[in-house]
């Protein structure tokens, strides 16, 4: 069964557009200045051309997506789906989240963009998750704030364990993690979260038992 629900995201999650379409996932290519030229990524360039550039100290900055190229991706994917959940970078590192959000607000809550403070890795993950969420038939809403609930956990526990680890980013990993986790109901571990201070561990429970129930019935089982 199609979900109602279009998963979009960009290409700062490091899905390539093959993987993109193998997932069912859309994608909003980042631009890329390279002296002054506009490349888009995984389209105009690739990595090998990238770091030569690089390594040639070429002028090579990068930007967010027009909103113009912003709206009509939602348009079109309006046109096929009754919703669409927008999962771009950190608002911390990007504007692309700030303008997303502005441009959503005219979509009469039929577009719903996430702003869940990662980046690459952490955020194909989330990426993934609303995938799954989506095909078991959750709406747009309910993704959000499933990833809202997510991000906001991963960032609280970050910083009550960040005593306990040798770096911030070190604790987040840990964090985000654990929280993803339990959230999932996968099960494995990098951490002895037990040690960890109770309003951790609290958190942790709440997730779990917030994650399992949204994600299946047979986490709610779990």
């Amino acid at each position: 069964m199609k979900s109602n629900v279009a998963i979009l995201t960009d290409t700062n999650s490091g899905i390539t557009m093959q993987k993109a379409e193998e997932l069912g996932v859309h994608l909003i290519l980042m631009p890329i200045l390279i002296d002054g030229e506009v490349y888009l990524e995984e389209k105009d360039i690739q990595k090998d051309f990238f770091f030569e550039k690089l390594g040639s100290n070429a002028d090579v900055t990068t930007s967010q997506p027009s909103p113009g190229d912003i709206l009509d991706k939602f348009d079109t994917l309006l046109k096929e789906y009754e919703e669409v959940v927008y999962i771009p970078m950190s608002s911390g590192l990007s504007g692309t989240c700030q303008t997303a959000s502005m441009l959503a607000a005219d979509y009469d809550g039929k577009v719903h963009v996430v702003d869940n403070q990662r980046i690459s890795v952490t955020m194909r993950q989330s990426v993934l998750d609303a995938v799954a969420l989506a095909e078991e038939g959750k709406s747009g809403a309910e993704i959000k704030a499933y990833l809202g609930i997510m991000a906001g956990t991963i960032i609280i526990i970050t910083v009550n364990i960040s005593n306990y680890y040798t770096s911030i980013f070190e604790a987040f990993r840990h964090a985000a993690f654990q929280v993803s986790s339990v959230m999932t109901t996968t099960g494995f571990s990098t951490a002895d979260f037990d040690k960890w201070p109770e309003l951790s561990r609290m958190l942790l429970l709440a997730v779990m038992c917030i994650g399992a129930c949204a994600g299946s019935t047979g986490g709610g089982f779990k």
